[in-house]
């Protein structure tokens, strides 16, 4: 294990663990099996149970035991949730114990958890049907009476969840066509009016729910890097494409909203002719998608994953211009490379902590528990990883206070201004470059070239 800190926080009490016990496995052939997807639940008093999926068939529950300061956590087995076929993603509902899956076989199945004499047992309390190959992706609408899903035929899915007669059926509530290869990440935003997905076409696309049909309807689409407009001169646009192509960032790219809704961080992005270190991940406002505000270098691997902590923190005092105005608090995320996890924050360009070669294969996704102080990192070698942290680790001028004391309440507001800060000194230039607000020189679309 390898860890390194910037300078925000040279007294982290962050615990990493690699738990040696049989995540996923195959038992005849005595080896472990990939693990795809983590993710932890959101509500009751619950809130350290965790849900993985693997290549083995199954789904997993799992109680995830937080030690005190930096003792780290173990991690408990509960129960298996058998499957047709390889498990790629796992999502638990926002206010209810249930838990989907998405699978090889192209179904999305919704379980609901229930207590026999033989402890937790899941059962299926819907099956929703209507892809043609693997599902990838998966996202809860922030109520959870609706669900999104992608997969390899290109499309997302829409779903509603409604009780008729005492049983829980599901239904399609609108399909959208518009990707050209897999959807490997899917986000909904939390005030419930966008979605967003993202395809190894190279494209992000942002829908916004219409207001009187309550149908999404294409907002955006982010695919290309707008490097010089037309002239007399050069009558041709120069255009850079943001994200890598298919044959670079494996099976995922799940994007996310911050939980305030005014961001949106889409990985697998390239920095146009950015040399070696040319990955990055792009920020982009939800209000006003049409050019990234940010981007931020990934390492020297392609940014897979992006999971933003559950809370919002009051913001720091720091010294000059803020990074993005009009923000309500500072955010902090976490994203995923092949084979690194960076911890970012919304008031710094650098990452403030990243934790690196934790496992022997790549990394596949990212979970918060609910208190967000515990992160589960999942990866194709068959194994999870935790990292524990204090409140310190993630507001250092809380030493001794709990989380609750350094969060603020969160309001969600599609209409947060996020505006680009004026340049600043960087020790690496390249690692974060902010682009002009909507109507700025610098724009993101299909467009030529």
């Amino acid at each position: 294990q390898q860890i390194w800190r910037e300078q925000l926080n040279t007294h982290t009490k962050m615990k990493v663990d690699v738990h040696q016990i049989r995540w996923h496995f195959d038992l005849e052939k005595n080896v472990p099996t990939p693990v795809f997807s983590a993710d932890f639940q959101t509500v009751g008093s619950e809130g350290v149970r965790l849900a993985t999926g693997g290549a083995d068939n199954t789904a997993k529950i799992w109680q995830v035991v937080r030690g005190s300061g930096a003792a780290g956590s173990a991690v408990e087995f509960v129960c298996d949730i058998p499957h047709n076929s390889g498990v790629n993603v796992v999502r638990f509902a926002p206010h209810r114990l249930w838990l989907a899956t998405g699978s090889d076989s192209g179904s999305v199945v919704v379980w609901q958890a229930s207590a026999g004499p033989d402890g937790e047992t899941w059962t299926s309390l819907a099956t929703l049907t209507g892809h043609t190959s693997e599902v990838y992706a998966l996202a809860w609408a922030p109520d959870g009476s609706r669900l999104i899903s992608g997969a390899l035929d290109g499309s997302v899915i829409v779903w509603s969840l409604a009780e008729t007669d005492g049983a829980w059926k599901g239904r399609v509530l609108q399909q959208l066509r518009d990707h050209r290869q897999v959807v490997q990440g899917v986000a909904w935003h939390p005030g419930a009016a966008q979605i967003a997905s993202q395809s190894s076409d190279g494209t992000v696309r942002l829908y916004s729910q219409h207001p009187k049909r309550k149908t999404f309807v294409s907002a955006a689409t982010m695919s290309k890097l707008l490097l010089a407009p037309a002239t007399e001169t050069e009558p041709k646009a120069k255009y850079a494409r943001l994200f890598v192509d298919d044959v670079k960032a494996n099976f995922f790219r799940r994007l996310a909203f911050s939980p305030d809704g005014a961001l949106l961080i889409a990985p697998a992005g390239c920095i146009p002719d950015g040399g070696p270190a040319s990955n990055c991940f792009y920020i982009f406002r939800s209000s006003c998608p049409s050019s990234p505000v940010g981007r931020v270098a990934a390492s020297d691997a392609t940014a897979l994953v992006v999971r933003f902590h559950p809370l919002v923190f009051r913001p720091r005092l720091v010294s000059g211009p803020a990074l993005f105005e009009g923000l309500k608090g500072r955010m902090v995320y976490a994203v995923a490379t092949a084979t690194t996890v960076l911890l970012h924050d919304t008031q710094q360009r650098a990452p403030f902590a990243a934790v690196a070669h934790m496992h022997c294969a790549p990394l596949t996704d990212l979970a918060w528990s609910a208190d967000g102080l515990v992160l589960a990192v999942a990866s194709q070698d068959g194994f999870v990883s935790t990292i524990t942290f204090t409140p310190a680790d993630l507001d250092p001028a809380a030493t001794g206070a709990t989380l609750d004391g350094i969060a603020q309440t969160l309001v969600v507001s599609e209409e947060a201004s996020v505006l680009p800060a004026p340049d600043q000194e960087d020790e690496d230039p390249a690692a974060h470059e902010h682009h002009p607000p909507c109507g700025g020189s610098v724009g993101v679309g299909e467009g030529e070239g």
